[in-house]
This record gives C-alpha cells, structure tokens and sequence, in this order.
C-alpha cells in the first residue's frame, strides 16, 4: 500500500520509509532521553512500525495543539467490511494525524490519532455536513503501539460496533431516527491516548493528548475545519483519559470550553490507588498465586507509569529478577489479553517476576495516586454550554462506584455541569455507550443547535427510572 506524509510547513510529501526533518525540527528522544537497561525499556518502541507518522519530529517553538503531519490511510484497508455495512460509504476520507502535545512532566512530545470523515464535495473548503466532530477516548490496554486505534484502525465503542454504527443505531434506536443524517455526518477523531511512548496509566499526559487533538483541529482549514463543535466520549481507561481532560481544560486548553458539548465517562477508573488496594486484601495469595490474571495489568501499568517517571523506571528495574527482565521485555511487544494470555500459559507468579510485592509498594502507589483522576490539580470548567456525563453499571466489581460517586459529588460542589446514573450490566465491560442512548441522542442534538444558544441546560432525560 502506498502511503505519504505531509510535513504541515514544509514543501515536501514524504514516502513511508523515512522523514527528512525541517531544519526547525528538534528529534526528541524515547523515555525521556534516560539511558537504562532495555529490559524495561520498549526496544525502540516504533522499531518495528515502518509508518513515518510516529517519528514526526517536533518543530521547535511550537505550543502544543499544533497540526503537523497528516498521513492519508488506505479506504479499502480501514473498512473492509463496508458490503456488510452500506452505510459506511459515507464514511470516505481517513487520515492519521499527528500534533503537538506535552507529557505528565511538561515535556514537548508527538502526540497522534485516527481521524474520519465524511464526504466532502471536490472543491469544497469545508466538509458537507460543517464542523461536527465525536472524539471517540478508545481505552487502549498495552504497552505496544501496534495496540493503537491507528494501528489496528478500530474505532470500537464496545461489544464490537464501530463509532459510526453505533451512533447511528443509538440514534434509531430511541426514536430518533431523523438525527441518523446528523450522525452521519460526524467527523470521528480516535486519538491515540497513550502516545508513541505507550506510557499505559498515565492519565495526565493522556488528558492533555485529547485536548491537544481537539485543538489541533480547532483551526485546520487543509482538513476542512474551521472552529468545530466537539463531544467526547469514553469509556473505562477511555473514560478516566477523558475526566482527566476534562479537569485540565480550563487550564491546559480553555479555546476548547465554548466548543466541547459534552464529555462522556462510563466505568470510569477515578483513584488507581482504590482499584489496587481491593487485592491487597489477598495481597500475599496473589503474590504467589500461578497464573493469576491481575498480574499482567499490576505489571502493565508499572511499566506504563515507569515510561514517564525515570526514577520509578529505575525503581522496578533494581527489584526485578533475571526471569522477571525477559517477562518484562516480551510485555513491551503485547497488548494487555496477550499479557494476561502469556502469564497463564507460563503459570507465573508475581514474586518469580519481581522480589516485591507490586499489590502492596508505597513508591509505585506514589506514582498511582500522582496520574488517578482524584488527585489531578484543577476542576472542570462549570461553563454552562458544557456538561459532564459519568454512567456506571450496577454490576461492575472492576472499578469501584463509590470512587464515582465521590467524584461526581466533588464535581457538584463546585458548580460543575455534570450528572450521574448507575445502568444495568453484567460486569465492567458491558456497561457500554449502547446503555445511554438518550443521552447520545440529546448530545447530537446539542451539537447542532445554533451557537447562541450556550446557556441553556440539556434536558432531563430518564435511563431506568433515574432522572439525569
């Protein structure tokens, strides 16, 4: 497949192969420029990802939110299922992009993302339908990039629907089928949350990703965009990038508060510390146990948060055993069902992989509670155009309710715009977008309302007799 890469400021349309950086480019290093032992380290972490998108350089003096590349990405190749769905030959134009972004630490990085659209006529400045865009949060669980939306060019909002079908379905669903054109033509931009580093678990760099795609955006005439509308949704690590957003918007990218409708958190991880500490309650039964499944998500977020924090980065590497490191070095390759896959079939056991109890460590809770939504400096904004939508499912173990609660009830305090409902599931992953089809419907609504109208509240809306 061929494929090019528009370096925005430069004349060239580069190959695939290789980027030739403008002489105002700065080439900023992995891990933060640390030298360690690979075994922690992702070897290369785009080594094996031939796509130049990833290896943009950073021009320098740039702020963050700044379009820089664009990547035209193959039709045939993102929707080969398009005679199964017929109604994704509207869906005709995909890009990958990429864009200025900072990290938990404020350092200059690249972030990227996924973006679709609909049609736009030849010749026409700006696409058919106007400035609509759904950032869709995908959480992604992995260390790899090949675990990417933009790699894997899914752009799943849960139990294997794309954001298009579900929007529309949604829409048809409760009635409100005339919206399906309106849904139709949304703009979906799917940003990598966890950027070409792969930091899983670090919430505040991720935050500031979405925010930086958002903005990237906001002033993009060659993409057909001039000041867009936005909504956002997420869901479990989609979700807790998205409140993370959410809370540092005010501060971190206010162009975007007139212009974001409306921010969507289902199961939302609000305190990583709370979701670890219900396994210490069997902490040293877990420690030993073969094959147990936490351990590839205990592991996976050490070495995410490590990516960011060179010195916890050098923290596990001194407690890791010899059997651990080579763990380690095959997790940097996987996405998270291979790991948890990987550690039942090799039996393992947290303590043949590090010579601490990871399920009970002061130093790595510092770093949890550092990047858990609850403890992020700042608060949404209480902008009245705005409002925050957190839904939980009754059945979920996973991620605990109170933790929610407690965060909505924050948010409430202080005159945040935000409401809260509990919807039936299973489990932690079946509490899907598909159970707050109301509200889907009601945020498209808003969407195309006209822009004077800013100060009026989204109407109640009732899910399962509770009044949001």
């Amino acid at each position: 497949m061929k494929k090019s890469l528009l370096v925005l400021g430069g004349a060239a349309l580069l190959g695939f192969t290789a980027i030739t950086p403008p002489a105002s480019a700065q080439t900023l290093p992995s891990n933060d420029g640390r030298s360690s032992s690979p075994s922690l380290d992702n070897p290369g972490i785009t080594a094996t990802i031939t796509d130049p998108i990833y290896r943009t350089p950073y021009p320098r003096n740039t702020p963050p939110g700044r379009l820089v590349a664009v990547e035209k990405a193959d039709w045939k190749l993102i929707y080969p299922f398009v005679a199964e769905y017929p109604s994704f030959v509207w869906w005709q134009d995909t890009y990958k992009i990429a864009f200025t972004t900072e990290d938990s630490l404020g350092k200059p990085v690249i972030g990227t993302a996924l973006l679709t659209q609909p049609y736009r006529a030849k010749g026409a400045k700006y696409l058919a339908a106007g400035n609509k865009i759904w950032v869709n949060a995908q959480y992604i669980n992995g260390l790899s990039l090949r675990c990417t939306p933009s790699q894997t060019y899914k752009l799943w909002m849960g139990d294997g629907a794309t954001s298009p079908q579900v929007i529309e379905g949604l829409l048809a669903a409760e009635g409100a089928s005339n919206l399906a054109p309106k849904a139709r033509s949304l703009s979906v931009l799917t940003p990598d949350l966890l950027g070409v580093n792969m930091a899983y678990g670090v919430n505040i760099a991720s935050g500031r990703l979405i925010l930086d795609a958002m903005r990237a955006l906001q002033h993009a005439p060659s993409m057909g965009y001039d000041d867009p509308d936005f909504v956002v949704q997420g869901f479990s690590g989609g979700a807790m990038a998205s409140a993370a957003a959410a809370t540092l918007m005010p501060t971190y990218a206010p162009s975007l508060l007139k212009r974001t409708k409306a921010i969507f958190m289902g199961g939302t991880p609000m305190d990583m510390i709370s979701i670890s500490a219900k396994y210490r309650k069997n902490k040293n039964e877990a420690f030993v146990q073969k094959g147990n499944e936490q351990i590839g998500m205990g592991l996976a977020v050490a070495i995410g948060l490590s990516r960011q924090y060179p010195a916890l980065h050098d923290y596990l590497y001194r407690h890791l055993t010899p059997h651990g490191r080579e763990v380690v070095h095959d997790f940097n390759s996987m996405c998270l069902s291979e790991m948890v896959d990987y550690v039942k079939a090799n039996q393992l056991a947290m303590n043949e992989i590090v010579d601490r109890n990871l399920l009970d460590d002061a130093v790595l809770d510092s770093y949890l509670r550092k990047e858990s939504v609850k403890y992020i400096s700042g608060m949404p904004t209480v902008f009245p155009g705005q409002h925050l939508y957190l839904y939980h499912g009754n059945g979920d173990v996973d991620v605990p309710v109170k933790d929610v609660w407690d965060q909505y009830y924050k948010w409430l305090h202080h005159g945040v715009n935000v409401s809260m409902t509990m919807v039936p599931s299973r489990d932690h992953i079946s509490a899907q977008p598909v159970s707050i089809g109301p509200l889907i419907s009601e945020a498209v609504l808003e969407l195309y309302r006209p822009r004077t109208d800013t100060s009026r509240p989204l109407v109640n809306t009732v899910i399962n007799n509770a009044v949001i």
